[in-house]
């Protein structure tokens, strides 16, 4: 039976997750940490505002607003199994590699599944 990112195993008692579903729900954890820090950037953005704007935090919360969205709307692509999704997948995955420990994690994670058959029904 297939379902949301994965199906159950011929027995039906194991959930088995599709590769583009571990892509997809790792994009989101990337995505939501993105908006995590974005956020933490306007907080400090807005205890800091004295005397003017910093346009250095202003344009750090920008980016990681950016990046969030991004892969959040990667990830819906992912979900929906879309050709374009695995490569760029991977592309978005690469700079994660060098944030080690848990950046390391995920890039692998996402790139590792992105380079597997997405097909729904391989026959």
């Amino acid at each position: 039976m297939q379902g949301y990112g994965g199906s159950f195993s011929s027995s039906g008692q194991s959930w088995q997750p599709h590769p583009s579903g571990r892509v997809a729900g790792s994009l989101k954890i990337v995505g939501y940490l993105y908006l995590a820090f974005a956020a933490l950037a306007a907080l400090a953005l807005c205890l800091s505002l004295k005397g003017g704007i910093d346009m250095a935090q202003l344009s750090t919360m920008v980016v990681l607003g950016v990046l969030g969205a991004f892969h959040l709307f990667l990830s819906k692509a992912a979900d929906r199994k879309q050709e374009w999704a695995r490569f760029v997948s991977v592309v978005a995955a690469l700079p994660l590699m060098f944030a080690f420990p848990i950046g390391s994690i995920l890039g692998f994670i996402i790139i590792a599944n992105a380079l597997k058959s997405w097909d729904v029904n391989p026959e």
